[in-house]
């Protein structure tokens, strides 16, 4: 139940940056509103995974000679930043069929 809870909000974090980025930037231009929001939530993610799912956990242990749940873990990073930049884009997609006042 924990981990479920870590991963959602560390999908979700970026994702709610990434949408408060372009309303923040959409006044200035909406082409580099909708850029930055994009780019920033798989950047931000990629970032967030590695450091949590690669990097500590080999620092916590660093005895641990077998390489298989650390290429898991880098295979799940390269695999849920693909699904961040889905969902980024989605997200941008709706923000921009959206009418703006």
């Amino acid at each position: 139940m924990w981990g479920c809870l870590v991963l959602f909000s560390m999908l979700a974090l970026p994702q709610l940056l990434g949408v408060l980025v372009y309303f923040r930037l959409r006044r200035f231009h909406n082409s580099l509103a909708h850029a930055v929001g994009f780019l920033l939530s798989p950047t931000l993610f990629f970032y967030l995974a590695i450091l949590f799912w690669v990097y500590l956990p080999s620092k916590a242990d660093p005895d641990r000679t077998c390489g298989t749940a650390q290429a898991f873990a880098l295979l799940s990073v390269y695999f849920l930043t693909a699904v961040s930049m889905i969902g980024s884009l989605i997200f941008q997609l709706v923000l921009h069929g959206r009418k703006l006042e």
